[in-house]
């Protein structure tokens, strides 16, 4: 039976017990207790929360079921370690931070305090176990930004020194790479030392220094300084922040180029201000930031107006929108774009500007802007339209007198004192024979024939010598036209000169029909007088060719006869061929008219004359077109005329030359005709003699009546044709005969 102090004794320990059991439970940290194998024999509600496994599952477990596999031969090696050592039991080991491991597999770190003990001769471990996860991680994190710090610190782009304060002084005890590229190496042997010594030749620098840690304020300065290395001269901005609780920084930063930039700026800012010229300043997007007063001025929009507007209000809608595509293309590449813009002032006026746009960059290349800058060509574009105008007027009236010149059917030269063409119209121009540039610089007596811009200039000097419009008819004889030449003066007032002008108008249809009433008046009177003149002769004519007749039967026979009766009898028969053309010529005109091919005439007159061809060694060429349109007209009557045409060239020919016919179709305005050119190989016609050929009883042969001629034009007249005798250019004369292409109505 126990004794009342066991007894005493036993509930003490009973209760001891129950309190360390209390404890145990109680406890935040996680308390974990194993035995000499390595088995979990104590496992408290906290070690159950850390671990996420209950006391039921972890007693008996090997305690490395709780450690990461990793760490297994390491725990293995410290107990052997801790276990043989000679730590007191009872006495706690060090602090210190071991890896465990969930029940769910996730692993954690723990501050551990492991302690050991014998009990009835075996060694019990225990660990008391506290979660610094988050602690750790926390600490991490702000390793981690200081870190980040000391980093940024370092590689900050502006100078910054770190100033401490010790022993009553602001010490420099930092400073980044950007304080080192400034300072160079030297900077080294600054640190430690106080700011009154460092800034001994700028003590107010030291001043500011202590002024910022005292007050506990940002303090801003600037000041120039001159580098020692270099002696350049600077402005730095500087800039002092206390950082508790007894740190200042500075930070120095060189805005010399900032201050020269800006110093340009406002320089250019001013130019902007003051230029006549309009600037606009957009964004890359287009969108205005700046424009000058000349932009206001010239566009009516102000500044307010137009800030954050784009440039496209200006727009007039006279520009193509390929245009704008091509300034948008050009600028974006980097380029200046150079061009001139139609734009529309506020109040709805256009106005011209000749702009360059060009785009600005950054640092990177990258486009951030855009300027342009122009110019006012209102004024100008204005002169040049009305110039244009004017131009374009002038050149209207200028072509329209051009026309009106050139449709003047009479040729006109406007000439010089000296006789040189300064302008002609078109009439002249065909004329002459040249184009307009050819003929400008020519003087008249250089122009061909020679003999007829002669009596031209005689006119012209008349005029002249007089001072009064002068005028004439001169012939053509190479032409075969008659010219009416009026010459006038008048004062070029471009050149101050006097010029002449001088008016040639073809007169040769009314000088051929005056003269063919006059030659018409004539011959009708004369036709009747000589047809009874041929009525009154030819009766003694039977009675001389009779009595010759007879004469020759009775004395024919005689020699000394003979010549005499050959005589009579050629002149005889000489008179009666002009009586009978004096007949044909009087006659009235009964034409019988037939469509007949003009080469079958051509045919009949060249056999007529052939055997008179022979005789001379004439060759007669003929150069017929085919398909001739036939021609309304008295066959009779044209055989005569084309065989004595063909005859005369015969006659005129030189022995052994030639005679060219050559018939073709040659249409003129609404009228075709048949052309016939009959040229022989003589000397030609005489000048003298052209106006005279087809005058009855005109003749240069001797034998000849003088009528043939006259007779061919009359019949051809009658058949509404007309016959033109001419010179060649080459040699011989050339008689021209047209005769209208038609059939019988």
């Amino acid at each position: 039976m126990l004794t009342i102090s066991e007894q005493k004794r036993i509930g003490g320990l009973l209760r001891s017990q129950e309190y360390l059991a209390s404890v145990l439970e109680s406890a935040t940290d996680a308390i974990v207790t194993i035995d000499s194998k390595q088995n979990v024999v104590l496992f408290n509600a906290a070690a159950e929360k850390m671990f996420r496994c209950s006391a039921e599952q972890a007693l008996g477990k090997p305690i490395e079921q709780f450690l990461p596999e990793a760490i297994h031969k390491q725990h293995r090696e410290w107990v052997r370690g801790f276990g043989d050592g000679t730590v007191a039991l009872r006495r706690m080991g060090r602090l210190g931070e071991v890896a465990g491991l969930r029940a769910g597999g996730g692993e954690f770190m723990a501050e551990a305090s492991i302690s050991k003990c014998m009990v009835d001769g075996e060694y019990f471990f225990t660990a008391i176990l506290r979660d610094i996860t988050e602690r750790k991680k926390a600490g991490e994190e702000q390793r981690a930004t200081a870190e980040q710090y000391r980093s940024i610190y370092k590689s900050f782009p502006i100078p910054t020194y770190s100033w401490q304060w010790q022993q009553g002084d602001l010490v420099l005890v930092s400073y980044n790479d950007a304080a080192m590229e400034v300072k160079g190496a030297g900077i080294a042997g600054l640190m430690g030392r106080k700011a009154r010594e460092v800034f001994a030749g700028h003590p107010e620098a030291a001043e500011d220094l202590r002024q910022c840690y005292e007050e506990k304020r940002v303090i801003r300065k600037q000041f120039e300084h001159k580098y020692v290395t270099t002696g350049r001269i600077a402005t730095l901005d500087v800039t002092l922040v206390f950082v508790p609780p007894d740190m200042v920084l500075a930070h120095s930063y060189d805005i010399t180029e900032r201050k020269n930039n800006e110093l340009a700026l406002r320089k250019l800012s001013s130019v902007a201000e003051q230029t006549a010229d309009p600037i606009i300043i957009t964004d890359r997007e287009g969108m205005v930031e700046y424009v000058n007063p000349a932009f206001e001025n010239l566009s009516g929009y102000s500044s307010v107006e137009m800030l954050g507007k784009n440039p496209s209000v200006l727009k007039s809608g006279k520009m193509p929108q390929a245009f704008y595509e091509e300034l948008w293309k050009t600028i974006l590449d980097g380029k200046t774009f150079r061009g001139l813009f139609v734009n529309r002032k506020k109040n709805g006026e256009l106005y011209y500007v000749e702009k360059a746009i060009s785009p600005l960059k950054n640092e990177k290349g990258e486009i951030t802007h855009f300027v342009s800058s122009g110019r006012d060509r209102t004024a100008q574009m204005r002169a040049d339209e009305e110039e244009s105008r004017l131009r374009a007027a002038l050149e209207n009236a200028a072509r329209e007198w051009k026309l009106t010149f050139d449709a003047v059917e009479s040729a006109i030269l406007l000439i010089d004192t000296k006789g040189t063409i300064r302008r002609l119209n078109r009439p002249a121009s065909v004329l002459l024979g040249m184009d307009f540039d050819a003929a400008l610089g020519r003087n008249l007596l250089q122009l061909s024939p020679a003999e007829f811009w002669h009596d031209v200039k005689e006119v012209l000097e008349e005029a002249r010598e007089w001072h009064q419009p002068s005028s004439g008819q001169i012939r053509d004889s190479r032409r075969n036209k008659s010219w009416q030449v009026n010459v006038s003066q008048f004062i070029d007032p471009a050149l101050d000169k006097e010029q002449m002008i001088v008016t040639l108008r073809d007169v040769t249809a009314t000088v051929e029909l005056q003269e063919s009433l006059r030659r018409s008046e004539t011959l009708s009177a004369m036709g009747t007088l000589v047809a009874g003149v041929a009525h009154e002769v030819r009766n003694p004519l039977f009675s001389i060719s009779a009595t010759l007749d007879a004469f020759e039967a009775r004395f024919g026979v005689q020699a000394e006869y003979k010549e005499y009766m050959r005589v009579l009898r050629q002149e005889l028969n000489r008179m009666s061929g002009l009586i009978q053309e004096l007949l044909d010529y009087g006659k009235p005109a009964v034409l019988d008219l037939q469509d007949t091919n003009v080469g079958l005439i051509v045919d009949r007159a060249v056999e007529a004359c052939s055997i008179l061809a022979g005789k001379y060694d004439i060759e007669i060429v003929k150069v017929l077109a085919a398909d001739l349109p036939l021609v309304c007209m008295d066959t009779r009557r044209m055989a005569g005329v084309f065989r004595n045409v063909v005859e005369n060239a015969v006659q005129h020919s030189s022995r052994g030359g030639k005679v060219t016919i050559q018939v073709r179709a040659v249409q003129e305005e609404y009228q075709t005709w048949v052309e016939c050119r009959v040229q022989d190989s003589g000397t030609g016609f005489r000048p003298e003699d052209l106006p005279r050929l087809f005058e009855p009883f005109f003749t240069r042969r001797r034998g000849g009546t003088g009528l043939g001629l006259a007779i061919a034009e009359r019949a051809i007249e009658q058949h509404g044709g007309k016959i033109i005798a001419r010179n060649c250019p080459q040699g011989g004369a050339e008689m021209l005969i047209r005769l209208k292409a038609g059939r019988v109505r």
